[in-house]
């Protein structure tokens, strides 16, 4: 068996990550690929094997949409108001900065561009898209209430 990956610029949460199966995420839990098959992922710095990823196929994103069509019509998010899913996106926005650097360590593992590019632009720029969303969640909650109240208005006025 291969030692595990190890690289001198990766932190130990970043080695972590590395360290475990590398699986589809589909239905709210990982899985592997139906075939069962894996492709090696290459540290394009020096070629090395990072890992064996899971080869997802038609099936797999055939069950993938199936899943997030359902968890979308009947999951927590349609029913959640716009402000409670602006809530969310500023969790994941907050979680997203309080994790930026494992993030930076394994995009640049992945894709050979410099942590420091990644750290310090690729992730503030996604992270200045996030208070957009914020507000625009906001904007969505209270069109919402606005839309109820019209219905509600109109309700008493037809009576």
């Amino acid at each position: 068996m291969n030692a595990p990956f190890s690289h001198p610029h990766l932190g130990p949460a970043a080695l972590q990550s590395l360290s475990g199966p590398h699986q589809l995420f589909i239905g709210g839990r990982f899985v592997d690929a139906k075939a069962g098959k894996t492709f090696d992922t290459y540290d394009p710095s020096s070629g090395r094997v990072i890992a064996k990823v899971a080869a997802g196929e038609a099936a797999d994103i055939d069950a993938a949409v199936t899943a997030a069509r359902q968890a979308f019509e009947s999951g927590p998010w349609s029913r959640m108001t716009g402000s409670e899913r602006s809530n969310l996106m500023w969790k994941l926005a907050e979680l997203i900065e309080a994790h930026r650097d494992e993030l930076a360590e394994l995009e640049s593992l992945n894709n050979g561009k410099p942590i420091a590019n990644i750290r310090n632009s690729d992730i503030p720029k996604q992270l200045r898209g996030h208070p957009l969303h914020r507000r625009l969640g906001h904007q969505a909650h209270r069109r919402d209430l606005e839309s109820r109240a019209a219905r509600q208005l109109s309700r008493l006025h037809a009576a």
